[in-house]
């Protein structure tokens, strides 16, 4: 019984391993194409697919203000809020529930209460002096982006 355990304990350890070794000789993902440069500028996880540091910064004032163009969709409203609410406890500072400028918010579909396993989450973030600006196909776009946000 015990040489039986050791030899399906051997053949398990050897494909464990085998298939380790296949992932790193073959399956390996490609490095993003990020510069050097700007992944160190920067502390996001996950890490975009595609990033462009520039000059400039926008400053978040109590005037600070959110506009969506979009399906009505409670998900993405519940997770403006919470971005809201976590930007004001980051800064200190309190925005009004009034929407306006400074974070414009674009997507065409809205999120569904359950997610599919093929849904868009793609994203782009734009920051100028002017404002932020958040475009995405989907409602869960919207979410990642809010995320992504935050941490810059």
């Amino acid at each position: 019984m015990k040489k039986w355990f050791k030899v399906i304990l051997l053949i398990v350890v050897v494909m464990i391993i085998s298939i380790i070794a296949i992932y790193f000789i073959f399956l390996r993902p490609k490095p993003l194409p990020i510069s050097a440069e700007d992944r160190a500028a920067i502390v996001i996880m996950p890490l975009p697919a595609s990033l462009k540091v520039k000059n400039g910064e926008f400053h978040l004032t109590p005037a600070f203000g959110v506009s969506v163009r979009g399906p009505k969709d409670e998900l993405v409203s519940k997770a403006l809020a919470r971005f809201k609410a976590r930007v004001s406890m980051i800064t200190g500072i309190s925005y009004s529930d009034e929407s306006g400028e400074g974070l414009r918010v674009e997507y065409s579909q809205p999120a569904l209460a359950v997610q599919p396993v093929n849904v868009d989450e793609s994203y782009e973030i734009s920051i100028t002096s002017s404002g932020i600006e958040l475009k995405s196909v989907s409602g869960y776009g919207v979410m990642r982006a809010l995320e992504s946000l935050l941490q810059l």
